[in-house]
């Protein structure tokens, strides 16, 4: 609650309070490719220990990064120090397993999310998460099919996103993630700044979704166009009968 009335917090706040609150240890923290950009460098720097991984959007993906490298359950006396977050407010963290003394699992639950977000709550404030800038456009009656790492209108749209980057001033590359098989992921850098395209299919709509992400401090007027132009572009060929 503000002084004005309730504030609605995200999932990338609430992953950064809750490390924020438990930034004395390091922890295995993991987010999707729909977080802020900024997210990942804030993680990184409460604890030198602390690992970072960006993954496909969807609980089962940042449980699959997260778990032991066995795959089973976490097998220790105490609570295995790791998150998942989505922005949408999902998390996953780890609980005991009633039947198993000692074994951890990864879950999404809702009520323990709540629970934990109102305990680091009162650990203190959140203030040096400097947020970046986001936004996202979807493409509905989409025919998905045609949105393919093979297809024509994919390379040409990853040629246009890092041209258009270049003549910014960027230096722009394509970035693979586990679980996306069509994702189109063009993650660009100059100096300290960050500029993230993503394109990706719904995985239960017919839809297809453009992200745009932007770290603290740039203006997101060329960006938006460059957006403009690509869904532009998509529309032509994922909507024609």
């Amino acid at each position: 609650a503000t002084e004005t009335g309730y504030k609605v917090v995200d999932g990338d706040a609430m992953g950064a309070l809750l490390m924020t609150s438990g930034a004395a240890r390091g922890w295995a923290f993991a987010a999707s490719i729909e977080s802020d950009v900024a997210l990942m460098g804030y993680i990184a720097s409460l604890n030198d220990e602390n690992t970072c991984a960006e993954t496909a959007v969807g609980d089962r993906w940042l449980s699959f990064y997260l778990r032991p490298e066995h795959g089973g359950l976490f097998e220790q006396d105490t609570m295995p120090r790791c998150l998942g977050i989505e922005d949408s407010g999902h998390a996953v963290m780890a609980a005991p397993c009633p039947s198993k003394p000692g074994r951890w699992s990864l879950v999404g639950d809702g009520a323990a999310t709540l629970c934990a977000v109102l305990l680091a709550s009162g650990k203190g404030r959140l203030g040096a998460f400097n947020r970046g800038w986001k936004r996202r456009v979807s493409i509905t009656e989409s025919h998905r099919e045609r949105w393919h790492p093979d297809a024509e209108i994919h390379g040409r749209v990853e040629q246009h996103l890092i041209h258009a980057l270049n003549e910014a001033g960027f230096e722009a590359q394509s970035r693979r993630i586990d679980g996306e098989d069509n994702l189109l992921l063009i993650h660009a850098t100059k100096g300290d700044h960050v500029v993230s395209y993503g394109i990706r299919n719904s995985g239960t709509q017919a839809k297809t979704s453009l992200s745009l992400r932007l770290s603290p401090g740039l203006d997101p007027t060329v960006f938006e166009t460059t957006l403009g132009e690509v869904r532009a572009m998509l529309v032509d060929v994922l909507t024609e009968n």
